[in-house]
């Protein structure tokens, strides 16, 4: 088995047709004059940090040349304290409903797929609906409607855009089919208005 980093499941995912929000690899301080469209998200991409944010390795709400670089010291310091090979990679930070997908392998049962609240409420409120894999369309359509979240995503107020996310899951649940996965966590996923946009994400092939 080989668990990939965060920028190797990325990878995996745009490889295999799934779109991810943009990330890009800090080497130097330099390179952080390209980034001035604020806000921002720096972290580190290592298979060693599997929860980063209690390490600390996810910093949020960038919103200065000062910031990025006092995110980017802070980082590295991580890297060189735990004695990790490691990348620093950035990401525009989105506002919107956070979520997760996951794939699990069951020893009895097989291969399901799960949805839910994601970020940091996904240990707080244990919000989540599972299926044995493959879905329909339809399996989706209740998996949402049997969550908190799909509460929340159904909000007419906000009109999240529903149709993408289903789309999403459905093809999640596809490639988990297609290809030998034994764990997929993609946490958070963002749901906004107009689109959905896979931010963080950990493929154990």
């Amino acid at each position: 088995m080989a668990l990939l980093n965060f920028l190797e499941s990325i990878k995996f995912l745009e490889t295999n047709g799934i779109n991810c929000l943009e990330v890009n690899v800090i080497e130097s301080l330099k390179d952080l004059k390209k980034y001035l469209n604020f806000p921002y998200v720096m972290k580190i991409s290592s298979s060693s940090l599997i929860h980063k944010t209690e390490a600390r390795a996810v910093i949020t709400d960038i919103f200065s040349e000062k910031n990025l670089e006092n995110a980017f010291k802070k980082l590295s310091d991580i890297i060189i304290r735990e004695k990790i090979k490691a990348d620093i990679v950035i990401q525009k930070q989105i506002k919107g409903l956070e979520l997760i997908v996951g794939i699990k392998e069951d020893m009895q049962f097989g291969k399901i797929i799960l949805f839910g609240a994601g970020g940091v409420y996904t240990e707080i409120i244990k919000d989540s609906s599972i299926r044995l894999l493959p879905v329909l369309k339809k399996d989706v359509q209740e998996m949402i409607e049997e969550t908190k979240a799909g509460t929340l995503i159904s909000n007419k107020r906000i009109s999240y855009n529903v149709e993408v996310l289903k789309s999403l899951i459905l093809a999640i649940s596809e490639l988990a089919v297609r290809k030998d996965i034994k764990e997929m966590d993609l946490n958070p996923v963002i749901l906004t208005r107009e689109n959905v946009f896979i931010v963080d994400a950990r493929v154990l092939l």
